[in-house]
C-alpha cells in the first residue's frame, strides 16, 4: 500500500524515508484491528480483559479525554480557568497551585485545543499553556511522562573538560552531554555514541539534539525501548 501511494501513506521526513517507510501505517492498521476486536467484544456482552493502556503513535496517553474529573462540572472548571488568568496577570509565584489547577482544567483544555480555537486566543483563555510550569504539566498529562526526565535521561551533566568525562559511565546509546548546570546556560554540548565522545564542539543545544537524532538513522541505531515514545514524539 505504501508503495502504490507513497505520497499518502510513506513515512518521510525532509525527504528521506524514516525506517521502513511504513512504520505508522502498521501500528495504524494494529491499533485499528485493537478497536475493532474490543468493539465486537463488547456487543456480544463478554468482559472486556484488563489490558494495558496502548499509547498512540505519537506517543499520548490522554489524548482526547471523553469526561471531566470526578466531582468537576463545566461552571467549576470555568471558575478556575478565570482564576488562572487572574494568578497569570498578577503573576503569582505559586507553582505549585498552578500545577494542580491546570491539572484540573486538563479536559476543558483539551476541549478548546479541539475546538479549533486560534492560537492567539488559546494564549488568552489559558496563558499558563505557553509557560514553563503549564505545558509541563499538561505533556505530563497528555503523555504520562515528565519531559525534564525524559530530557534527562538522554542528557548528562558535568561541569568538567572533555577529557575528565567519564565514558564509562554513559548509555551506548546516542547521547548528549551538557556541560553546565542546565542545557540553557552550558557553554557547550558534547555528543557520545557507544559510550565515545564523537563530538565535543557543540554550542547550540538544539543542533546538538539534531545530531543526537542524526547519529540514531545514520548510524542505523534502534531507540531504546524504554524511550522510543518520548523520542518518537520529539521527533515527529
Amino acid at each position: 500500500m505504501a508503495k502504490a501511494y507513497p505520497g499518502a501513506f510513506r513515512d518521510v521526513i525532509e525527504g528521506e524515508i524514516v525506517g521502513s517507510g511504513y512504520d505508522s501505517l502498521i501500528k495504524q492498521m494494529i491499533s485499528r484491528l485493537d478497536n475493532v476486536r474490543q468493539a465486537v467484544s463488547n456487543s456480544e456482552g463478554e468482559d472486556t480483559p484488563c489490558r494495558k493502556k496502548r499509547l498512540d503513535t505519537y506517543g499520548c496517553l490522554n489524548w482526547q479525554p471523553v469526561r471531566l474529573p470526578p466531582n468537576e462540572t463545566p461552571d467549576s472548571q470555568k471558575r478556575v480557568q478565570e482564576e488562572l488568568k487572574k494568578m497569570y496577570k498578577e503573576r503569582c509565584p505559586d507553582t505549585k497551585c498552578i500545577e494542580n489547577m491546570m491539572r484540573a482544567t486538563f479536559f476543558t483544555q483539551r476541549k478548546d485545543i479541539f475546538s479549533g480555537i486560534e492560537t492567539s486566543d488559546l494564549m488568552h483563555e489559558w496563558p499558563y499553556l505557553f509557560e514553563t510550569v503549564g505545558m509541563k504539566t499538561h505533556f505530563k498529562e497528555l503523555t504520562g511522562m515528565d519531559i525534564d526526565k525524559s530530557i534527562a535521561s538522554k542528557c548528562a551533566r558535568v561541569t568538567t573538560l572533555p577529557s575528565e568525562v567519564d565514558c564509562a559511565e554513559l548509555p551506548r546509546t546516542p547521547c548528549i552531554i551538557v556541560c553546565g548546570s542546565s542545557p540553557l546556560n552550558a557553554e557547550y554540548f558534547l555528543l557520545s555514541v557507544d559510550q565515545v565522545l564523537v563530538n565535543s564542539h557543540i554550542t547550540i543545544f538544539s543542533d546538538a539534539v539534531r545530531w543526537m537524532f542524526a547519529s540514531y538513522y545514520c548510524l542505523n541505531i534502534s531507540y531504546p525501548a524504554d524511550q522510543g515514545a518520548t523520542l518518537e514524539f520529539l521527533q515527529r
